[in-house]
């Protein structure tokens, strides 16, 4: 999967939760935390992010804001991963 900010699909923003059933795989959960700016930033181009990741492990919880930092998965090339992603809405929204 690549680089991507998760759509807002509500008022105020959903909050998306990806719970890791199962995961013999080598794939890594990366994010660009855009308070943690990359040294390598020069005037001339966009401002460059530290890439942060994780290998996520079985019953481990990411929660992420709808509309907030940019994240991916690497490619999956041995194992595999199962995981089950939840969007939680205010009520009324």
């Amino acid at each position: 999967m690549e680089w991507h900010v998760d759509d807002v699909l509500y008022w105020p923003e959903q909050v998306e939760v990806v719970l890791t059933i199962d995961n013999t795989s080598d794939c890594f959960t990366m994010w660009r935390p855009h308070d943690l700016p990359s040294p390598e930033i020069d005037d001339k181009s966009e401002p460059k992010y530290e890439v942060r990741s994780v290998q996520t492990t079985p019953n481990s919880v990411l929660v992420l804001k709808a509309g907030g930092v940019e994240h991916k998965v690497s490619p999956l090339s041995v194992g595999r991963r199962t995981i089950l992603k939840m969007a939680f809405v205010r009520e009324g929204a």
